[in-house]
């Protein structure tokens, strides 16, 4: 076979279709049964990448692989992101994973497989294409790091000793799918500079012309010790004679604890997922707590063991009511972090010595302190620091109380280190103390992390430390910069060239003069691949640029992984006060991987007055990777004021996480992506009743986000409006881009139902670009398309939209808004506009609502400073207009392209207006307008109005031809005008 072992871009496999096929024939006998033969032994896959494929660069790609592979002629690797590893696709691949086969005692090779079981029938998969270097082995479950080689281009694996007989030999692996072009064509189209398709590109697995026939081996029964279960007896009893694990602090009696405000769970809880699963079940536990009295109650917050103590842990709260009451500092809550890792060289934190003030760039440290020489000594230029100033537990202090500086230099003689840039807080030598303690002195950590040295641009896997000792193959790193949350120049329009920029993405220079605080907006997770010297190699790519310019940094941190949080019905026991909202969260997840929040229910007690909900999010993943929120049902929050109120959010650079099959209901945003790096999806969710935007993207580069598959529905008689809002103003089904935070990119939104939507159906914010929308179907809404000026930012427009495939009925207000009321005649409001496949009508706008909204009339299209508009393929039925109103108004609008555009205009309805033309430049085309019913005064319809005004008067570029039943001199106001070539057609 020829085969060349090269795997298919992953950014562009990402968005495919398809999966197994099988051949089974079938013959209806005359007595009605049938005879089923199965024609395959083993499925074959298929699949199309053509879907979501838009972008110029990524056919241009597509073209090169195809080019290289000479069409069908050689085979090559392609990931499938539904199934490329040997466990489920929300946990991480372990050596126990499948059954590879049974020692003999002679037998060295054995073939890696994939069992698929349902009930009591098994498939086994042969593996082939395995990913080099993510193979494990393990024999009776202990893990073998050496011992044996594999073979990555057959799946084969050789051991040096053969394994003893009765061995069970295991493995966890990802893989690739073995595939070929199904087509020596590519039908590649061309429609804007940037935008682009393809037809159809076709892949078929190849299989081995003598198909291996597959030998299932005897299961056999795991050795060890199943994984221990605890139960509320376990936790919450007398742990005083529990050895506490390292430093920890000793247990104590928590018997009774638990469902009560003055004994809450999490204290004890806490203590044993912390001290006794290290110990005694490190790798995988379930802990299934059924409260006596039915309710869990927490006050403070409760955070699981990272993974370097043990992972794989299992809460099980089914069945429980979780009651969140108001603690000493804290509101109950489940807090979710792994933790920073601080370096080596230190065995605690170092203590300051004398006082600092926010400004100043000099610590002073304590001496004589061990702590403080390990700190000076370890510490180099670029090492990251973490200074803490109360008392609050570790990863607990809130803002004003700790930051993240970078070193410049150490003086060992004066014990003083030297920051890069101005301290953000004060540091005191001593802090308030409470009655627990005798002094708070404020801490230096030193991370096990440092600045960058290069940057390093979106997509690469490469970044260049300033200091990587000490790192492993395995450690998992935060990379990320210190931006603004705004901008300096329109980073979309001007492209300068600038040192500090690697892709018109990041077209900013620091510092910036826009106002705020720098934020850690853009920061990621990834794991480490290699290492040499001080050069990291990423398992995955980056999602954003790092610049050096911005403070590039990477630090190990040790995340919480494969956790999993299931059932709970969780409601405030106490009025939420003043508690802000990022107090106010239910479960808060940072530094997370591979981790499950579901079949948990949030604030869905109709007894629960609104006080005594949330002010936050329900859930929240921040800076994690591959993570799920799965079968959630969150009802109202207690506050849908500007930043309050939400269902989920993924935030702060978390990647690869999806939120499913979820209920939300009433929030101010059901699901928010803010500042996310990428693949993060929202599919099968149903988000009903918000108060500002269902589903969001909020801004601050997002990027590669997946909305798919989801339904909005919103009743304005029983929804609120969030306070932020005019109570008449259109709320967002689903919204692209937000008016404070900017810069979204590379956002899909597939296959959505908006239904009885009493707001925008779909809204664009400028400063969003390469979107993609393709298929939404819509039943009553006030408008289908919003997108108008950004009010906060008035110089950022949207590049590269395409919006296709939309069938739309019942609309109460207008078809599609597109305006910049601010704008002259040289600004844009969007360049790189594909509008194809739109069906409006068959039932509506079919006559006029009684009660339109927002206002008091129904209007058709209006097109107000576009650069570069493709509508191709539309079809609108029964348009009926009221008032004074234009089926087609192209205003200020340039590079216009009409194709096989028809409306029919309903025939009892009050529609007499056609295409209003102001100052359009390059209009060319056809369109079909049929039905005009003339003026409510008299008079004939208008077909086509020009009004060049003052601004650029309408050219030629090409010509416009129109369609029209109206007769051989149908109404024409103010023009054509000169050199604009029009051509009339009478039906």
């Amino acid at each position: 076979m020829s085969f060349h072992e090269v795997r298919f871009p992953d950014d562009i496999s990402r968005g495919a279709r398809g999966g197994p096929s099988r051949r089974t024939q079938i013959v209806s006998l005359a007595s009605g049964a049938e005879e089923r033969n199965a024609s395959w032994s083993n499925s074959r896959r298929r699949y199309d990448l053509a879907y979501g494929l838009r972008r110029a660069d990524d056919l241009a790609a597509v073209v090169a692989f195809f080019e290289a592979r000479n069409g069908r002629l050689y085979g090559f690797r392609f990931k499938d992101w539904g199934d490329y590893k040997s466990c489920l696709p929300s946990q991480a691949p372990a050596a126990s994973d499948q059954l590879i086969g049974v020692g003999d005692g002679t037998e060295t090779e054995f073939q890696l497989v994939k069992h698929y079981t349902s009930g009591d029938q098994t498939w086994s998969r042969v593996i082939e294409k395995p990913v080099a270097g993510s193979v494990t082995v393990a024999l009776d479950s202990i893990e073998q790091p050496s011992g044996w080689t594999l073979d990555a281009t057959t799946g084969l694996v050789t051991f040096d000793m053969a394994p003893s007989s009765g061995v069970a030999i295991t493995a966890a692996f990802q893989f690739d799918v073995p595939v070929r072009f199904d087509t020596d064509e590519l039908d590649v189209t061309l429609s804007l500079e940037r935008l682009g398709s393809i037809t159809s590109i076709p892949l078929i697995e190849i299989r081995r012309r003598t198909e291996a026939v597959l030998v299932p081996q005897p299961v056999v029964p795991p050795v060890g010790p199943t994984l221990p279960t605890y139960i509320w007896s376990d936790v919450f009893t007398d742990h005083s004679a529990t050895p506490p694990l390292s430093d920890n602090a000793a247990g104590a009696d928590w018997s009774g604890w638990g469902d009560a405000t003055a004994f809450p769970a999490e204290v004890p809880l806490e203590w044993f997922l912390q001290n006794v699963l290290p110990n005694d079940a490190p790798d995988g536990a379930i802990v299934d707590l059924d409260s006596p009295s039915g309710a869990i109650h927490l006050t403070g917050r409760m955070q699981p063991p990272p993974s370097s103590r043990a992972r794989n842990i299992t809460l099980d709260l089914t069945g429980n009511t979780i009651e969140r009451g108001e603690g000493a500092d804290y509101w109950g809550q489940f807090f979710i972090w792994g933790e920073k890792v601080k370096d080596p060289a230190m065995s605690s934190e170092a203590v300051i010595g004398a006082d600092s003030s926010a400004g100043d760039t000099v610590l002073y440290l304590k001496t004589p302190d061990p702590d403080t020489e390990a700190l000076l000594t370890a510490a180099v230029p670029g090492s990251i620091i973490e200074i803490r100033t109360n008392t609050t537990r570790k990863n607990y202090h809130p803002d004003e109380s700790r930051t993240t500086c970078f070193v410049a230099a150490t003086d060992p003689v004066a014990k003083t280190i030297t920051v890069a840039d101005p301290l953000e807080i004060d540091v005191p030598k001593d802090n308030p103390v409470g009655s627990w303690e005798t002094s708070d002195p404020s801490t230096v950590t030193l991370l096990q992390g440092s600045l960058l040295q290069a940057n390093a641009a979106a997509g690469s896997s490469t970044i260049v430390m300033a200091n990587a000792a000490g790192l492993s193959v395995g450690d998992w790193l935060v990379v990320g910069t210190a931006e603004l949350p705004g901008y300096l120049n329109n980073q979309f329009m001007d492209f300068s060239p600038d040192p500090n920029q690697i892709g018109p993405d990041l077209d900013i220079t620091y510092p910036a003069d826009y106002g705020g605080t720098l934020i850690a907006i853009n920061e990621e997770l990834h794991q480490i691949a290699a290492i040499t010297g001080n050069t990291v190699t990423l398992t995955g790519t980056l999602g954003k640029n790092k610049l050096v310019a911005w403070q590039a940094f990477a630090f190990k941190v040790d995340p919480v992984e494969n956790f999993i949080l299931k059932g709970g019905s969780f409601v405030g026991a106490k009025a939420h006060g003043s508690a802000s909202a990022w107090d106010h969260q239910y479960i808060w997840c940072r530094f997370m991987v591979g981790s499950t929040i579901r079949d948990a229910s949030f604030d869905m007690d109709p007894a629960k007055t609104t006080d005594f909900r949330r002010t936050g999010q329900a859930v929240r993943f921040d800076t994690g990777d591959g993570n799920v929120m799965d079968n959630l049902t969150i009802g109202r929050p207690g506050s849908i004021d500007a930043g309050e109120g939400y269902g989920v959010s993924f935030r702060k650079g978390e990647r690869n996480s999806v939120v499913r099959n979820s209920y939300l209901e009433g929030c101010r945003h059901s699901i928010e992506f803010w500042s996310s790096s990428g693949g993060c999806i929202a599919e099968d969710n149903h988000c009903a009743d918000d108060t500002s935007s269902s589903i969001d993207t909020h801004g601050n580069w997002n990027t590669g986000i997946i909305i798919r598959r989801n339904l909005v529905t919103r009743d304005r008689t029983s929804a609120a409006v969030s306070p932020d809002l005019n109570p008449d103003e259109a709320t967002d089904a689903i919204r692209i881009g937000n008016n404070k935070f900017i810069f979204d990119e590379n956002i899909q939104v597939l296959d959505n139902t908006v239904q009885d939507y009493d707001g925008n159906a779909l809204s664009i914010v400028p400063g969003a670009w390469d979107v993609t929308v393709d298929g939404l179907t819509i039943d009553g809404c006030w408008r289908i398309l919003n997108m108008k000026q950004n009010s906060r930012h008035s110089d950022l427009f949207m590049r590269d939209v395409v919006i296709r495939n939309v069938d739309a009925i019942n609309i109460r207000d207008r078809w599609l808004d597109i305006r910049h009321n601010s704008h002259a005649g040289s600004r844009m409001q969007a360049k790189g506009l594909l509008l194809k496949d739109w069906t409006i009508g068959a039932t509506g706008p079919t006559g006029l609502p009684a009660s339109p909204e927002p206002g008091t009339e129904v209007t058709g299209m209006y097109f107000l400073h576009v650069d570069g508009l493709t509508l191709e393929n539309w079809t609108v039925t029964d348009a009926n207009l009221s008032g004074d109103n234009w089926l087609l108004v192209f205003d200020e609008v340039n590079d216009v392209t009409l194709t096989n555009v028809a409306i029919a205009c309903l025939a009892t309805g009050q529609a007499d207006k056609g295409i209003n033309i102001n100052n359009a430049t390059n209009l060319r085309g056809a369109v079909t307008l049929t039905g005009l019913l003339p003026p409510q005064g008299g008079g004939d319809p208008f077909l086509l109005y020009f009004n060049d005004g003052t601004g650029t008067p309408s050219s030629t570029d090409g010509a416009l031809t129109v369609t029209h039943d109206l007769g051989p001199t149908p109404k024409i106001l103010g023009g054509p005008p000169t050199g604009f070539t029009l051509n009339l057609v009478q039906t």
